[in-house]
């Protein structure tokens, strides 16, 4: 009788004496996109990564990446440690390499749709991952998401003036021609959104002759429109050089008397242009 409850003393305590196995993987994804933001049909590329302890090993992982209405999948390209399938957005990969640590899973390539809306997000998401240990035991890893804002790509002018003269000016027309006799003039441009910049504004000197001024819009997205403006002031002093000497002299007349020799120079005055 003695022996039987010893037996199942040991029966009882055997559970607490031998440590159950518990599944101690964690991990987590990650994105990584090249820019924040960008405007409609531009593209963006993403590295999508895992992470583990650096004494835990990853075997084989399975996930679901989606993207809403703002943007679409280009391509995804798996790193070439891993096997299996994929079809862009669902992936069931293995790797002959156990991984530990942070780890490259795949490069992820995505355009902003042409009909986008500015100053929303393209949101890419990552759902539904699961890790598989070096026992192929799984743990669930929580989802992420990603925002891309959605950038104008207005790079054009609302308006262009110069200080009491008059322009006639078109968001459409990049070059102006103008004739203006003053020694400085002040450029004032507006752009037709507010995100973007304008470069080139402010106080001109004039020189005789031709002068041209750059204004530059550069929009939210990137993209850029220069608007030039071409203006001749006139006036200015010319001289005409003699086709024989170089010099300003138009002659010189050597003259010889009963009384000696006299030169005479003959020089034609500037003529103003």
């Amino acid at each position: 009788m003695k022996r039987k409850i010893k037996i199942l003393y040991l029966l009882v305590l055997l559970p607490l004496l031998i440590p159950l196995k518990t599944n101690a993987l964690t991990g987590s994804i990650g994105i990584n996109c090249n820019k924040t933001g960008m405007s409609v049909n531009a593209e963006a590329v993403c590295t999508i990564t895992g992470t583990v302890g650096a004494t835990e090993k990853v075997s084989a992982l399975k996930l679901v990446i989606s993207v809403n209405n703002n943007l679409e999948v280009v391509s995804f390209v798996t790193n070439s440690i891993w096997q299996g399938d994929h079809d862009y957005t669902n992936l069931n990969l293995y790797t002959d390499s156990n991984k530990s640590g942070t780890f490259n899973i795949g490069q992820l390539t995505v355009r902003a749709k042409s009909n986008a809306t500015v100053g929303q997000n393209g949101i890419i998401s990552i759902t539904d991952v699961v890790f598989n240990d070096e026992n192929f035991e799984k743990i669930n890893i929580e989802s992420v998401t990603q925002n891309l804002k959605i950038l104008s790509s207005i790079d054009t002018l609302s308006s262009l003036t110069i200080t009491e003269e008059t322009i006639e000016f078109n968001a459409d027309t990049l070059t102006y021609d103008l004739t203006i006799d003053k020694e400085s003039i002040t450029i004032e441009a507006t752009a037709t959104d507010s995100n973007a910049t304008v470069e080139g504004t402010g106080i001109k000197t004039l020189k005789h002759g031709t002068n041209e001024f750059q204004i530059i819009v550069t929009s939210e997205g990137g993209t850029s429109k220069i608007y030039t403006l071409n203006i001749n002031r006139p006036g200015g002093v010319k001289t005409e050089e003699n086709p024989k000497t170089g010099s300003n002299y138009s002659s010189i007349i050597v003259v010889i008397t009963t009384l000696g020799v006299g030169i005479y120079l003959f020089i034609k005055k500037p003529r103003k242009i």
